[in-house]
C-alpha cells in the first residue's frame, strides 16, 4: 500500500482519487466539446463588432464564422491571451494594427478585439480580398490562394461552414 508522511492510504481514497481525476478529466472533455459546437457570447459579439468596423452583414457572418474557426470557437490561448480572432501572425510585408507579439510563435497581439478585427481588415485590403462573397467557400477559396492558412483547403472549408451554421442556421 502507498505510505503518506507515515500514513497508509486506504484502497477505498486511493480508488476516489482516481475516480476524482476520471470525473475530472471527462468534465474538461465534455466542457471543451460543448464551447467547440454551442454558438457564444463572444461570437455575437464580434458579428456586432465586424458590422460596426463597416463589414457587410454578409462578410461579417463569414469573418465570424472564420474567427471561431481560428479560435476554437473563442477558446484558444492564444485568442484569450491575444485578442487574437484570426490567428494572424505579426505581419512583415503589410501595414498591421497589432502591438507585436507576447509568445515565441509570433502571433499578433491585440490590445482589443476591435484592433483584431481592423487588422484583418488591412489584411483583406492588402491581399486585395476586399471584394463581395457569395458563402464562405468563396471566401475560404481566395484567402486559401493567399497562403492565409496551412490546413487542407477542404478541411478548412468544412470548419468554417460548421461554424457559421452554427451562428447563423443557415
Amino acid at each position: 500500500m502507498p505510505v503518506r508522511h507515515g500514513h497508509i492510504i486506504s484502497p477505498g481514497q486511493v480508488l476516489f482519487l482516481v475516480c476524482s481525476v476520471c470525473w475530472y478529466l471527462l468534465l474538461t472533455l465534455i466542457n471543451r466539446r460543448i464551447s467547440m459546437t454551442t454558438p457564444n457570447e463572444t461570437g455575437r459579439k464580434v458579428f456586432q463588432l465586424l458590422c460596426d468596423a463597416g463589414f457587410s452583414i454578409d462578410m461579417s457572418k463569414i469573418l465570424t464564422a472564420q474567427s471561431a474557426h481560428e479560435t476554437s470557437n473563442f477558446s484558444s490561448p492564444v485568442f484569450k491571451r491575444n485578442n487574437n480572432l484570426f490567428g494572424m501572425r505579426i505581419a512583415t510585408s503589410r501595414k498591421q494594427d497589432s502591438q507585436g507579439d507576447t509568445d515565441k510563435d509570433s502571433y499578433a497581439n491585440y490590445s482589443s478585439l476591435s484592433q483584431s478585427i481592423s487588422d484583418i481588415g488591412l489584411y483583406i485590403k492588402a491581399r486585395q480580398l476586399d471584394k463581395v462573397y457569395n458563402s464562405c467557400d468563396d471566401y475560404v477559396d481566395a484567402i486559401h490562394q493567399k497562403g492565409y492558412f496551412e490546413a487542407s483547403l477542404e478541411e478548412y472549408k468544412k470548419e468554417v461552414n460548421r461554424f457559421y451554421k452554427l451562428y447563423f442556421n443557415a
